[in-house]
């Protein structure tokens, strides 16, 4: 006796993630006969020609497969809503997500390794300003900005 079923997909989680993180989502698909998968992004298929972006299928069993989306160091426009979408002779299902990336860049001057504190609290400055410098203040300052991105001084 053969069994024909239409795609179930398994649900897939949101997504909230740092910009240049890289983003691994799989998405499970069971149906016979086998479906197969297609990723949509705010509703357009999605661009396998961008850099960094890599869709993977891996058949499971007669039945199963398996397709991971990977995107490398994620950007500001990589953020939306992704679905996972299987198709088969008998309907069609999907699974959606949404990707929020945060860009949790900060500026932090560094004295020496050793942040810098604001006189008057947590504040984020871009520039350095002393009244009155002396000898004692000549040092190595390094701004990062979520990572380090200059040795000016």
């Amino acid at each position: 006796m053969l069994i024909v079923d239409a795609p179930i997909v398994t649900s897939l989680s949101n997504q909230q993630l740092n910009h240049g993180d890289r983003l691994t989502v799989s998405c499970s698909v069971s149906g016979n006969p086998l479906a197969t998968v297609v990723w949509i992004k705010n509703g357009q298929s999605l661009n396998l020609v961008d850099k960094g972006v890599r869709i993977e299928v891996i058949q499971l069993s007669n039945e199963k497969v398996e397709s991971v989306l990977e995107i490398v160091n994620l950007v500001r426009v990589d953020s939306g809503e992704y679905e996972c979408r299987a198709k088969n002779s008998l309907g069609t299902a999907s699974a959606k997500f949404l990707l929020q990336g945060s860009d949790h860049s900060s500026l932090t001057w560094t004295d020496l390794n050793t942040a810098l504190r604001h006189p008057y609290g947590s504040h984020v400055f871009k520039v350095i300003t002393m009244g009155r410098a002396s000898r004692t203040d000549s040092s190595r300052y390094t701004l990062y900005l979520g990572h380090k991105i200059s040795n000016p001084y």
